[in-house]
């Protein structure tokens, strides 16, 4: 039996799933021997309890507070998975200069995801470190080498999109798309917001009839209207973006610019920015 198996074994057995009669009323305790692990310095096991927490496993509901506690245990024990999860729960709460320290951490022990996040904050600016294209795109680079799509979409929907020009190259963003395309079996098996990169790029490219069926194809699974359903291709379009979903006033937006022969700009802009100076306003 391996460590994961033993470990969540162990865990059923303290909620009363494996060999109990009845489930325990309250949130369950972490069995001793599991306790005792840790106190050995036993990351990976400090790690699974901070999942089980995390994920409400079993008989335990979610509890953020106390997955934090032990994902820190579990990065302070040097577990990169640990490392991760407690600088992400860190930069959820906005706590972005701490957040940022352990996601370096884990990168230097190759966790992938976490080459991605620090990307971000030249994206968007988090902990006041400089918006700069080119040391995202580094350290994007880094999470694609390790296989992490979200990389290889959000940077090459930068590529594609940047208002500045030292920033953009369509043809390194089409590259980007048709390797995550492949790698994930194709157009069909794509996230719709992928496919919504994939748009941007064909435009940037000056591809325009291929960026408008793709996003037309978009706008119709996002906004839940067809355009077989109405006389006309503005009819179609205004009704979808006065659709809920926030998608679609933007997404039609980028339809009407392929339309008129015309790539897609837009400066990123972070509401994790905007949400944490209105705390600090308030």
């Amino acid at each position: 039996m391996d460590k994961r198996a033993f470990v969540t074994l162990i865990l059923l057995m303290g909620l009363g799933l494996v060999g109990a009669n009845e489930p325990e009323a309250e949130q369950p305790k972490i069995p001793e021997i599991l306790l005792e692990k840790v106190a050995q310095g036993d990351a990976e096991t400090a790690f699974f309890i901070g999942n089980t927490y995390l994920k409400g496993e079993g008989n335990f509901s979610t509890d953020l507070e106390q997955a934090k506690k032990w994902f820190k245990k579990a990065a302070e024990m040097d577990h990169p998975h640990g490392m991760f999860e407690f600088g992400l729960m860190q930069f959820f709460d906005k706590e972005f200069e701490s957040a940022h320290g352990w996601f370096e951490k884990a990168a230097k022990k190759g966790h992938a995801e976490s080459f991605y996040r620090m990307g971000n904050y030249h994206v968007y600016g988090y902990d006041d470190r400089p918006v700069d294209c080119q040391s995202a795109y580094q350290l994007f680079d880094e999470a694609q080498k390790r296989g992490v799509d979200v990389a290889y979409n959000d940077h090459a929907w930068m590529l594609a999109t940047l208002p500045e020009k030292s920033c953009r190259n369509g043809e390194k963003a089409w590259r980007l798309m048709s390797q995550l395309e492949s790698s994930m079996g194709g157009l069909e098996r794509m996230p719709l917001s992928y496919i919504d990169t994939k748009a941007a790029v064909l435009a940037e490219i000056s591809e325009f009839n291929e960026a408008i069926a793709t996003q037309g194809f978009v706008v119709e699974a996002y906004c839940g209207l067809y355009l077989d359903d109405f006389e006309d291709n503005e009819s179609w379009m205004a009704a979808s973006a006065k659709q809920p979903h926030d998608f679609c006033p933007d997404g039609v937006a980028r339809l009407r610019q392929y339309m008129a022969r015309k790539p897609w700009r837009e400066k990123p802009v972070s509401t994790w920015l905007e949400s944490a100076g209105a705390d600090e306003d308030e």
